[in-house]
């Protein structure tokens, strides 16, 4: 396999809108500076996540601060910051980082296209924001072909929020057999394939410039026969690096 990244994304407040860069600092726990904060719920302790909270979609972070659907700002170390995101979400919530050892869930729902459907609690890895594994990756392989075989779809690459996007000529849903290998990205960086993500409601909601997208859910089923409603594919890191746009990409046998 011989490929190349073309995209980086950053993440900086779980499930705001993520930020296109030109490389990614990439620890042994992943991207840094990736799901640095997220919004908890003060009575519960849950991570907040779009895939129950919808409005979270609508705000992003901009240098230091996170700017809100209305156009105002705060700063992330702002006093305030929890305050203000509370009058927005109209509940009590507070700005949290994470810490050492310790565990949060969120919630999330089995059946994405109803919003009414009953929702469950989801373990994060302890001492993260991550839903599940430290690094996201998609191919242009993948989003290419579902465009193709699903015209009528939006295949938006910001609906499935990678951290990294690699543009490689070969047939859809290539990560599938990736499963158990390596991939070496550039001159330092080298993950290991954890498996196919697995889709929830996210890449189904609306957001700033896309439509809500129920039917993507069916299709992601339809078209990844081998693992129905997966699309991309989850990765721990294995040796840590700088990761640039434009770093070569391939895929290595483990040790």
């Amino acid at each position: 396999m011989d490929g190349r990244v073309i995209e980086c994304w950053r993440y900086r407040v779980k499930s705001m809108q993520g930020e296109r860069v030109d490389e990614l600092a990439v620890g042994s726990k992943g991207v840094k500076g990736d799901r640095g904060y997220a919004v908890l719920d003060a009575a519960s302790g849950r991570i907040l996540s779009a895939k129950s909270v919808r409005d979270l979609l609508f705000a992003r972070v901009e240098g230091k601060a996170m700017v809100l659907p209305d156009g105002m700002s705060v700063a992330l170390d702002d006093p305030v910051a929890s305050d203000v995101l509370s009058a927005w979400l109209e509940r009590d919530v507070r700005l949290a980082t994470p810490v050492e050892g310790e565990q949060r869930s969120f919630q999330m729902t089995f059946d994405p296209p109803n919003d009414d459907a009953e929702y469950v609690d989801i373990p994060a890895p302890p001492g993260s924001f991550l839903d599940f594994a430290p690094v996201h990756l998609l191919t242009t392989a993948t989003l290419a072909g579902c465009q193709a075989k699903r015209p009528d779809l939006d295949w938006d690459v910001r609906r499935f929020r990678p951290n990294l996007v690699i543009d490689v000529d070969a047939p859809p849903f290539v990560e599938n057999d990736w499963v158990g290998q390596r991939l070496s990205i550039g001159a330092e960086a080298t993950l290991e394939l954890l498996g196919p993500t697995v889709r929830c409601a996210m890449p189904l909601r609306a957001q700033p410039g896309l439509e809500r997208q129920a039917g993507l859910f069916r299709a992601m089923s339809d078209l990844n026969v081998r693992f129905p409603n997966h699309l991309g594919a989850s990765a721990k890191v294995h040796t840590p690096g700088r990761v640039a746009t434009g770093d070569p990409v391939a895929l290595v046998s483990p040790d």
